[in-house]
């Protein structure tokens, strides 16, 4: 095995630019000092794909807005738009608070942790963006990081036969694109940090290369952002072990449910306003996700606050889902919550189409979700329906033995599990209210999805029914009452 290229002692946070770091649109500055209307810019570049689809062209539609930008220039509205220019003027870009301030709290955090610190663990920061490269190194934001991919142009090209007599340029306003950083592209990114090309031209991003010879492990990323345009970076990170922040601004534009929509469908790990001021919520994600961080010295885990290196007792188990799950040597412990649909005397219950027995539906909370919140998005996603979710009624700490639940752990066979289940009274929507039974999906669109049953019961056919946990059934046997009970189930 040929020695490692680097000992992996980096821990990387990788940032989006726009209602990540600053709290709006980049672009806004260069529309202030040409006195562009920003709507009218924006709502061009939002037909500029359509219109160019009725001139028989294909135009990719991250690449609409820089388009327009240049023909802007071209028609003299931004004539003298320069790579100096955009510099210039992304100095006048304003932050998130916290920012940049954070950036050097954070590597502060990290080498003020001596088992860190004697390892030589250090944090690195970069900044990933479809927006521009220039504007992000003249804006405050630039000298407290590693290292940037944005989007880059040219002010001119030198023509045929450049090389028998070089041109000399004076300068101008800008005129091509020279490199793109798109959704798919920033994946691009990751991989050279992932592979240490940002430090070592001579390394090939698309070279083969062992694990253990990279840099900087996907499993010791962090990965901050805002939108749809990031779940191929959240997707790559949440597999492979790293960390992902979904961040929301509420002015100049209130993002909030785009990014608990990331959430509710499990793309993200953690949500937080992006305000990283020390006791903000994006702060301790950030710094709590810096000590959980099992930082790897050629191949061997270092110790971490987490304990020695092998944990006696429990540790957080970061399955690619992001569950709240925790591993003990004993068996795992979890939380999962459920909701009890009644239907007049009936109610809802579910099956796995392998499982012989039925149960409440339901299912496992994200890391950083309310209960509430988690049960509305299993059930969007089971059933393809939103429930309206009403009282806490029933605590059961269930105690049982079953297949090993998740796959990404890389075991089989029955294992013990101590679940914390949190059940909630639901209104199921009507259409469902209608039909005795029907089917839903788990883990839809992943090499793991399989059916589900649904079905409603009489509430007197429950006692004979064989339903899990077993303890429920006395429960659900029973007219609704708001009052919360707590049960302790074993078996």
């Amino acid at each position: 095995m040929p020695a490692p290229l680097y000992i992996q002692t980096v821990i990387a946070v990788l940032w989006d630019f726009d209602r990540t770091l600053i709290p709006g649109n980049m672009q806004g500055p260069i529309f202030t000092e040409y006195g562009v209307d920003e709507a009218v810019f924006w709502h061009e570049v939002d037909g500029l794909v359509d219109y160019h689809h009725t001139q028989g062209e294909h135009l990719a539609k991250d690449l609409a807005y820089l388009l327009h930008i240049m023909a802007y220039v071209e028609a003299g509205v931004f004539a003298d738009l320069s790579n100096a220019k955009l510099k210039e003027l992304g100095a006048h870009l304003e932050t998130c608070p916290g920012i940049p301030e954070f950036f050097d709290l954070s590597r502060k955090h990290v080498a003020s942790i001596p088992e860190f610190a004697k390892e030589g663990i250090t944090l690195e920061h970069y900044v990933v963006s479809t927006g521009l490269k220039a504007m992000i190194d003249g804006s405050v934001i630039a000298p407290h990081v590693d290292g940037v991919w944005a989007n880059t142009f040219v002010e001119g090209t030198p023509g045929p036969g450049y090389l028998e007599k070089l041109p000399v340029r004076d300068g101008g306003a800008i005129t091509h694109l020279s490199s793109v950083i798109d959704n798919t592209s920033k994946t691009r990114a990751l991989f050279e940090i992932n592979k240490g090309v940002n430090v070592n031209a001579d390394v090939d991003v698309n070279a083969r290369m062992a694990e253990s010879q990279r840099r900087v492990p996907l499993q010791h990323m962090i990965y901050v952002a805002d939108g749809p345009s990031d779940v191929p970076v959240f997707s790559i990170l949440n597999k492979a072990g790293g960390k992902t922040l979904g961040v929301y601004t509420l002015e100049p534009r209130n993002n909030h449910r785009q990014v608990k929509q990331l959430q509710e469908q499990g793309r993200i790990q953690g949500m937080a306003k992006a305000d990283y001021r020390e006791g903000e919520a994006a702060y301790l994600w950030l710094m709590d996700s810096h000590r959980a961080d099992r930082v790897r010295d050629r191949g061997e885990p270092t110790p971490g606050l987490l304990g020695d290196r092998e944990p006696p007792g429990p540790r957080v188990i970061p399955p690619a889902s992001g569950h709240l799950q925790f591993r003990h040597p004993d068996g795992y412990f979890l939380l999962r919550v459920a909701g009890i649909a009644r239907r007049g005397d009936d109610v809802l219950l579910h099956r796995a189409e392998d499982d012989d027995f039925w149960s409440l539906p339901g299912g496992r909370v994200l890391f950083g979700e309310a209960a509430e919140e988690a049960l509305v998005r299993e059930m969007l996603e089971e059933i393809g329906y939103e429930v309206e979710v009403g009282p806490l009624v029933v605590i059961v700490e269930n105690f049982f033995i079953h297949e090993q639940l998740d796959r990404a752990l890389d075991e089989t066979g029955e294992v013990g599990y101590h679940e914390m289940g949190l059940y909630f009274h639901i209104e199921a929507p009507g259409v469902l209210m209608d039909r005795d039974e029907f089917s839903g999906t788990e883990l839809a669109g992943t090499d793991r999805e399989f059916r589900l049953e649904f079905r409603w019961f009489h509430r007197n056919d429950l006692t004979t029914l064989d339903v899990r946990p077993v303890a429920l059934r006395e429960v659900l046997a029973l007219p609704f009452t708001p009052v919360l009970q707590h049960i302790v189930n074993r078996g």
